[in-house]
């Protein structure tokens, strides 16, 4: 269903015909959509917003966020159409998707909206060793990029 809410019977009919109806207590909602994540790659503590619409799918708060299916560090903020959140650590670099997931149930989606980067691994830190005002270099395989 598009075009905003609204509400409908709940009708269970058995197999031998017997009819149990709830009137004006379902209601439907808008699909919730993702439509801008900023950052979209990152890793271990980065900071991302996502904005959308109906990002909370009809119900109350955010209840759980994975992104390219790990569960999130930390929930910062969430509303209807903004939600912060603390990314976790993924030991591979992978591309995902984001799913918002309502204490309700309900979820909003945004498919490969995420990519965990590979985590830096130093190689040489030269000096291994000083005081204040040493200066050092230092080599590593990758850059984290947020």
């Amino acid at each position: 269903m598009s075009g905003g809410t609204a509400t409908g019977d709940v009708i269970l009919t058995s197999e031998t015909g017997a009819i149990v109806e709830i009137a004006s207590s379902w209601t439907y909602v808008d699909v919730g959509i993702i439509t801008d994540v900023s950052p979209a790659k990152g890793q271990l503590n980065t900071k991302l917003t996502i904005t959308g619409s109906d990002l909370m799918a009809g119900g109350l708060e955010i209840a759980g966020v994975t992104l390219a299916g790990v569960a999130i560090k930390e929930l910062v903020s969430n509303s209807s159409t903004e939600v912060v959140v603390i990314a976790a650590l993924s030991s591979t670099n992978i591309t995902g998707d984001i799913v918002l997931t309502s204490e309700n149930g309900a979820t909003v989606v945004s498919s490969s909206g995420w990519e965990y980067v590979a985590v830096p691994s130093f190689t040489e830190l030269n000096p291994s060793s000083g005081q204040g005002g040493t200066e050092r270099s230092e080599e590593h395989t990758s850059e984290l990029q947020s």
